[in-house]
């Protein structure tokens, strides 16, 4: 599907899951985000390799938003649906400079191996093959995210290869709209 049929997709409303919410970004959650990316331990696993200043965490954050603007869809914020606590985000977006769509996702470090990221990344790519109808996903991990892998894996993307990206190695997986 070509990125202009996609954009005519609106999104409306939340997710709901099991334990979580996903609702659409907002200026408002720079705070959240940043509490979740300024962590060294989360960072390592995204693009910065290191914990975010507030100052990155805004630009992230209105990458996403900007995304959301032009193609109406990308990345949710992850709410616990018992305490409404900001536990991450996850979600989806265009690789920049192809139509290949990606999931990503970050979780606050506290939050990790209580199952968020599998649960998250399940309603990401339903949401990804029902609604925007996308005939592929794309994934990119860090080489040493050995627990981004594991999640992707469990998802059933099939690994593609290695490659650097700008000075980052990178693992490429793939998962086809069946």
């Amino acid at each position: 599907m070509r990125k202009e049929e996609l954009s005519k997709k609106a999104y409306e409303g939340a997710i709901e899951t099991e334990r979580l919410i996903l609702r659409e970004l907002s200026t408002s959650d720079i705070q959240n985000v940043y509490e979740i990316v300024r962590q060294d331990l989360v960072g390592l696993g995204l693009r910065a390799g290191k914990g975010m200043s507030l100052k990155e965490t805004a630009k992230y954050v209105n990458k996403f938003l900007e995304h959301w603007d032009r193609f109406g869809f990308g990345v949710f914020g992850l709410l616990d649906k018992t305490t409404g606590t900001f536990v991450g985000h996850c979600g989806l977006r265009y690789i920049e400079g192809t139509n290949d769509v990606e999931i990503l996702y970050a979780l606050e470090s506290n939050q990790w191996g209580k199952g968020y990221a599998t649960e998250a990344s399940k309603a990401s790519i339903r949401y990804a093959f029902e609604i925007l109808k996308v005939s592929k996903l794309t994934a990119r991990v860090k080489l040493a995210n050995y627990r981004s892998k594991k999640v992707i894996e469990r998802m059933g993307f099939e690994y593609l290869y290695d490659k650097n990206n700008n000075g980052i190695e990178l693992s490429y997986y793939e998962l086809f709209n069946k």
